[in-house]
């Protein structure tokens, strides 16, 4: 089983995310990902910055965490080549530490930049396409491709990464669940009901033997979100910009604006955030949910902190990942 942590990009600068991936490493977390976006959930106090750079740069100042996106949209915005081309060369240069999650994706990412935003559907099939690109290319041979979406002629990195990373694949439900299974070496979902997440993890099981392994062969991550501080107003209304992620339409429609995201969001009271949120004054609090995925089958929690202070959570946290590790050897 791994812990891994959250570089917020949408939150926090990346001086700062710098400082907290190595507190991460400090306090024993196994994996770092970064959140890879154009356009942040909300407006107000936001960044944006370049999830690839970030991890570039998370690899010069770690020796052991591996680290990776959650997640990638690898179409649009990026060709499935130059996804490829960059982690290969993450993997490189971070001695074998990079992994790449990918997903169907938002809206938020693609329409501002004048790109097409095809219907959920097609981003499936888009997906599967990309991944089977990246693989191809990771192999190093000449590629000569011509798919539905995408097209290589004679094309090769001349850098590649031996062995591969691993790629994940994001699914909230069970259909892209069933899709994870089949394409993926694991599965990145969310905090969900846990009616829902069995659902999730049924079905990717299902495609995973579908593909010709065994699930024990892959990873089963989930996303666990929490805010700290020994005030817990303070660490309740840190994580109200957050809000926006409880309207469904920012998944499913095409609100790209980050004001309206926020300003639908600030329609919801502040204590809506705390369905999916765990709001805590001591760190051991975040225990009863960790344990909940794991016995549900997880064997990679990614814990998303948004606490006013990210260094002081990862020293707090240190003790809690021994515990955890030790107690699901």
């Amino acid at each position: 089983m791994e812990i891994g942590f959250r570089a917020v990009t949408e939150e926090y600068p990346p001086e700062e995310l710098l400082k907290q991936v190595r507190a991460a490493e400090d306090a024993g977390f196994d994996f770092v990902t970064a959140s890879d976006h154009f356009h942040p959930w909300f407006h107000t106090g936001a960044q944006s910055s370049q999830a690839w750079i970030l991890l570039a740069a998370a690899a010069s100042v770690t020796r052991r965490v591996k680290l990776g996106t959650g997640v990638t949209s690898p179409f649009s915005r990026y060709h499935p080549g130059i996804v490829a081309q960059s982690f290969a060369t993450l993997h490189r240069i971070s001695g074998g530490r990079a992994f790449l999650s990918v997903g169907t994706g938002e809206a938020m990412n693609e329409i501002p930049l004048g790109l097409n935003w095809p219907p959920y559907r097609e981003r499936v099939e888009i997906l599967r396409e990309a991944v089977q690109v990246i693989r191809m290319l990771w192999k190093g041979d000449f590629v000569s491709f011509n798919g539905r979406f995408f097209r290589l002629l004679n094309a090769k990195l001349y850098t590649r990464p031996d062995p591969p990373p691993r790629i994940h694949v994001a699914a909230s439900g069970p259909k892209m669940a069933r899709v994870a299974g089949e394409i993926g070496d694991g599965l990145y979902t969310f905090p969900l009901p846990r009616g829902r997440l069995r659902a999730v993890l049924s079905s990717f099981e299902d495609g995973v033997r579908a593909s010709g392994r065994i699930p024990e062969e892959v990873d089963r991550g989930v996303e666990f979100l929490v805010s700290y501080d020994v005030d817990y107003d303070a660490a309740l209304r840190r994580i109200g910009r957050w809000r926006g992620t409880l309207i469904r339409e920012a998944f499913t429609g095409n609100i790209c604006d980050p004001r309206v995201i926020q300003r639908k969001g600030e329609e919801l009271p502040l204590e809506a955030i705390t369905e999916r949120w765990v709001v805590c004054t001591d760190v051991e609090d975040c225990l009863p949910k960790i344990e909940e995925y794991i016995k549900l089958g997880f064997t990679r929690i990614e814990v998303h902190s948004s606490s006013p202070d990210q260094v002081e959570f990862a020293r707090m946290f240190k003790q809690h990942i021994a515990y955890l590790k030790e107690e699901h050897k």
